[in-house]
């Protein structure tokens, strides 16, 4: 299935926000129009992006409406197939960080506690 290149959302009837990669894919622009009217327009690099999307995460963080915290037992999400992963030496708490890349997001890293790193193995391998 092929990517996506252009999406436009939006929260209301007056304002759209777009999102689209130049012709050649190394650039992102995202543009701003109130009733059919361009406000702007922002170009990010590809290196930008992962900065973009990585800022917007932390201040999603801050919501008071939180990510839901736990996964119905039967739930579909997207998902990224064979993602590269890398685990650190533990930390001097004992702690490891799991490192999983996705293709549009980047590098995301996850540090774990010795009991949640295990039952993730034994939840993956059982």
């Amino acid at each position: 299935m092929p990517r996506k290149t252009k999406i436009s959302m939006s929260a209301d009837d007056r304002m759209k926000v777009t999102i689209e990669t130049d012709k050649r894919r190394d650039n992102l622009a995202i543009e701003l129009a109130r009733d059919g009217k361009s406000l702007g327009r922002v170009i990010f690099a590809a290196s930008d992006v992962e900065a973009l999307l990585l800022s917007i995460a932390e201040v999603r963080s801050s919501l008071r409406e939180q990510v839901i915290p736990e996964l119905e037992p039967k739930f579909r999400i997207a998902t990224v197939e064979e993602p590269a992963w890398r685990i650190s030496n533990p930390t001097p708490d004992g702690r490891r960080m799991l490192a999983l890349r996705h293709p549009g997001f980047g590098w995301l890293g996850f540090l774990l506690d010795r009991d949640r790193a295990n039952a993730i193995s034994r939840g993956l391998s059982g």
